[in-house]
């Protein structure tokens, strides 16, 4: 009777640990939608332009076109005051002058850290955010 406990007690582990898998999948299932549409709100119009967006684990590249440095900066300060962002986690890593149509711009690409969205969403929920 034991062995048949630990048997039946490890199956219900297997079965708890796959289930919330496929429930931490479905809470973020969105998660490209939702990152898209924060980038397109804090993307300062007609100061930047996206190139290519690279989304790995909880981390996303950015590449893109700018008007200036200050337009760069702008950006990155937005995209830093997002809940979603993780802090400390918005770098530049590559910035160089790029000539586009005979106009001067800014060539860059930057990284950052984000949280899941319903981990946010659960801290908001309690106060926390």
């Amino acid at each position: 009777y034991e062995a048949l406990l630990k048997e039946v007690n490890q199956k219900k582990q297997i079965i708890d640990k796959k289930t919330e898998i496929i429930k931490s999948l479905q809470r973020d299932r969105d998660t490209m939608v939702r990152l898209l549409a924060l980038i397109s709100a804090e993307v300062p119009p007609e100061k930047i332009w996206l190139e290519r967006l690279v989304q790995s684990a909880n981390s996303m590249t950015l590449n893109g076109v700018a008007l200036n440095n200050e337009s760069i900066a702008e950006f990155m300060r937005n995209l830093e005051s997002s809940p979603y962002i993780v802090k400390g986690t918005v770098n530049l890593t590559h910035s160089k002058q790029t000539v586009i149509a005979a106009k001067k711009l800014r060539e860059f690409q930057i990284t950052y850290q984000y949280a899941p969205f319903s981990a946010v969403e659960a801290l908001m929920s309690k106060g926390g955010g």
